[in-house]
């Protein structure tokens, strides 16, 4: 008698790569599922982030709201509701030292602050703050440029109600 060799058929290969295959599809998708939800929750989680320190910034600017009546050249409060959909609010405050833009403007904390909902070409409609000095010199010709900081991103709605 011949000795006869030990080794896997053809029909048992096949079943072996058979079961395999689903092992390895089935890790395949659990594992591009977790990267997934893993992204999404990433991507919420930046968004809230984003808008708290939207409403940290804007509680912050109007807690430091400053209003002098006979300067109200400089120190004016003006609100622009013309057109709902783009309204804009301007002020002076003076803010926190933690304040957003702080290292642009040095140790000077006295700001007009403006809000404003613009239009954005990637994110539709934004809400944006400026930022520029109140204590620019007289004799200045130049008026700078104020700073701009993009606060929301793909506004729905933004509403102020005043008494």
């Amino acid at each position: 008698m011949k000795k006869r060799k030990a080794a896997f058929t053809l029909v048992e290969m096949v079943v072996a790569m058979a079961i395999f295959s689903l092992i390895l599809a089935f890790v395949y998708k659990t594992f591009f599922s977790f990267a997934q939800t893993t992204k999404a929750s990433a991507e919420a989680t930046t968004k809230v982030q984003r808008d708290r320190i939207a409403l940290k910034t804007i509680e912050d600017a109007f807690s430091g709201l400053v209003y002098y009546e006979q300067n109200q050249s400089i120190y004016g409060f003006v609100v622009n509701t013309e057109d709902y959909d783009y309204p804009s609010i301007s002020f002076v405050s003076r803010v926190p030292p933690d304040f957003l833009g702080n290292k642009e403007f040095g140790s000077e904390r006295l700001r007009r602050i403006t809000f404003q909902v613009e239009d954005d070409e990637d994110y539709g409609r934004s809400l944006v703050m400026y930022q520029s000095s109140t204590l620019q010199p007289m004799e200045s010709l130049e008026v700078e440029e104020p700073s701009r900081w993009v606060l929301g991103q793909d506004l729905d709605t933004f509403l102020m109600v005043f008494w």
